[in-house]
Protein backbone atom coordinates (compact mmCIF):
# COMPACT_ATOMS: atom_id res chain seq x y z
CA UNK A 1 0.00 0.00 0.00
CA UNK A 2 1.24 3.50 -0.81
CA UNK A 3 2.31 5.64 2.15
CA UNK A 4 -0.32 8.07 3.27
CA UNK A 5 0.79 11.74 3.50
CA UNK A 6 0.62 13.21 6.99
CA UNK A 7 -1.28 16.42 7.57
CA UNK A 8 0.99 19.49 7.45
CA UNK A 9 0.83 20.15 11.23
CA UNK A 10 1.86 16.59 12.02
CA UNK A 11 4.66 16.83 9.46
CA UNK A 12 5.92 20.09 10.93
CA UNK A 13 5.78 18.86 14.51
CA UNK A 14 7.52 15.61 13.51
CA UNK A 15 10.28 17.54 11.75
CA UNK A 16 10.71 19.83 14.78
CA UNK A 17 10.96 16.77 17.08
CA UNK A 18 13.56 15.26 14.76
CA UNK A 19 15.59 18.53 14.76
CA UNK A 20 15.31 18.84 18.55
CA UNK A 21 16.58 15.26 19.01
CA UNK A 22 19.47 15.93 16.65
CA UNK A 23 20.61 19.36 17.91
CA UNK A 24 18.83 20.36 21.13
CA UNK A 25 20.97 23.46 21.89
CA UNK A 26 20.54 24.94 18.44
CA UNK A 27 16.78 24.31 18.58
CA UNK A 28 16.48 25.92 22.02
CA UNK A 29 18.43 28.98 20.89
CA UNK A 30 16.47 29.34 17.68
CA UNK A 31 13.13 28.90 19.49
CA UNK A 32 14.17 31.50 22.10
CA UNK A 33 15.18 33.81 19.26
CA UNK A 34 11.88 33.15 17.50
CA UNK A 35 9.86 33.78 20.66
CA UNK A 36 11.91 36.92 21.35
CA UNK A 37 11.32 38.18 17.82
CA UNK A 38 7.61 37.46 18.13
CA UNK A 39 7.57 39.28 21.47
CA UNK A 40 9.34 42.23 19.88
CA UNK A 41 6.83 42.35 17.05
CA UNK A 42 3.98 42.09 19.55
CA UNK A 43 5.51 44.96 21.52
CA UNK A 44 5.89 47.05 18.36
CA UNK A 45 2.30 46.24 17.47
CA UNK A 46 1.15 47.19 20.95
CA UNK A 47 3.08 50.46 20.66
CA UNK A 48 1.45 51.11 17.31
CA UNK A 49 -1.96 50.37 18.78
CA UNK A 50 -1.32 52.62 21.78
CA UNK A 51 0.02 55.36 19.50
CA UNK A 52 -3.11 55.08 17.38
CA UNK A 53 -5.29 55.11 20.50
CA UNK A 54 -3.38 58.17 21.72
CA UNK A 55 -3.89 59.87 18.35
CA UNK A 56 -7.62 59.08 18.45
CA UNK A 57 -7.86 60.36 22.04
CA UNK A 58 -5.97 63.51 21.07
CA UNK A 59 -8.25 64.06 18.07
CA UNK A 60 -11.37 63.59 20.20
CA UNK A 61 -9.94 65.92 22.89
CA UNK A 62 -9.23 68.54 20.22
CA UNK A 63 -12.72 68.09 18.81
CA UNK A 64 -14.23 68.46 22.29
CA UNK A 65 -12.10 71.57 22.89
CA UNK A 66 -13.29 73.02 19.57
CA UNK A 67 -16.91 72.32 20.55
CA UNK A 68 -16.38 73.96 23.96
CA UNK A 69 -14.76 76.96 22.26
CA UNK A 70 -17.67 77.25 19.82
CA UNK A 71 -20.13 77.05 22.72
CA UNK A 72 -18.18 79.73 24.60
CA UNK A 73 -18.14 81.98 21.52
CA UNK A 74 -21.89 81.47 21.15
CA UNK A 75 -22.33 82.39 24.82
CA UNK A 76 -20.25 85.53 24.35
CA UNK A 77 -22.31 86.50 21.28
CA UNK A 78 -25.54 85.90 23.23
CA UNK A 79 -24.17 88.01 26.09
CA UNK A 80 -23.34 90.87 23.71
CA UNK A 81 -26.76 90.56 22.08
CA UNK A 82 -28.50 90.70 25.46
CA UNK A 83 -26.32 93.68 26.44
CA UNK A 84 -27.35 95.43 23.20
CA UNK A 85 -31.01 94.63 23.89
CA UNK A 86 -30.65 96.00 27.42
CA UNK A 87 -29.05 99.16 26.02
CA UNK A 88 -31.92 99.55 23.56
CA UNK A 89 -34.42 99.04 26.39
CA UNK A 90 -32.64 101.70 28.46
CA UNK A 91 -32.76 104.11 25.50
CA UNK A 92 -36.44 103.32 24.95
CA UNK A 93 -37.18 103.74 28.66
CA UNK A 94 -35.28 107.02 28.75
CA UNK A 95 -37.17 108.34 25.73
CA UNK A 96 -40.49 107.25 27.27
CA UNK A 97 -39.52 108.88 30.55
CA UNK A 98 -38.59 112.08 28.71
CA UNK A 99 -41.95 112.01 26.91
CA UNK A 100 -43.75 111.44 30.21
CA UNK A 101 -41.90 114.34 31.80
CA UNK A 102 -42.75 116.56 28.82
CA UNK A 103 -46.42 115.58 29.16
CA UNK A 104 -46.28 116.28 32.90
CA UNK A 105 -44.69 119.70 32.31
CA UNK A 106 -47.36 120.46 29.69
CA UNK A 107 -50.11 119.42 32.10
CA UNK A 108 -48.60 121.49 34.92
CA UNK A 109 -48.64 124.50 32.57
CA UNK A 110 -52.26 123.82 31.61
CA UNK A 111 -53.08 122.65 35.15
CA UNK A 112 -54.58 125.79 36.75
CA UNK A 113 -57.04 126.43 33.88
CA UNK A 114 -58.05 122.74 33.85
CA UNK A 115 -58.55 122.83 37.61
CA UNK A 116 -60.79 125.91 37.37
CA UNK A 117 -62.86 124.26 34.64
CA UNK A 118 -63.25 121.08 36.76
CA UNK A 119 -64.24 123.19 39.81
CA UNK A 120 -66.92 124.97 37.72
CA UNK A 121 -68.29 121.59 36.51
CA UNK A 122 -68.42 120.27 40.10
CA UNK A 123 -70.19 123.46 41.30
CA UNK A 124 -72.75 123.18 38.47
CA UNK A 125 -73.35 119.51 39.37
CA UNK A 126 -73.90 120.49 43.04
CA UNK A 127 -76.38 123.18 42.03
CA UNK A 128 -78.26 120.70 39.81
CA UNK A 129 -78.47 118.19 42.69
CA UNK A 130 -79.67 120.96 45.08
CA UNK A 131 -82.38 122.08 42.63
CA UNK A 132 -83.54 118.49 42.14
CA UNK A 133 -83.82 118.02 45.93
CA UNK A 134 -85.76 121.28 46.30
CA UNK A 135 -88.17 120.21 43.54
CA UNK A 136 -88.67 116.87 45.24
CA UNK A 137 -89.22 118.53 48.65
CA UNK A 138 -91.71 121.13 47.31
CA UNK A 139 -95.37 120.09 47.64
CA UNK A 140 -97.04 119.28 44.36
CA UNK A 141 -100.19 121.51 43.67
Amino acid sequence: PPARALPPVAMASGYLRYLFNREPQKMLLSSVALVGTMGYFLKVGAHRVSDRAHAIATESALRAADERMAAAEKGVEEHYASARRAEEMVKLGTSLLDKGLEDKVKMSKDGPSQLKRLEREVEMARLAVKEAREKAAAPAH
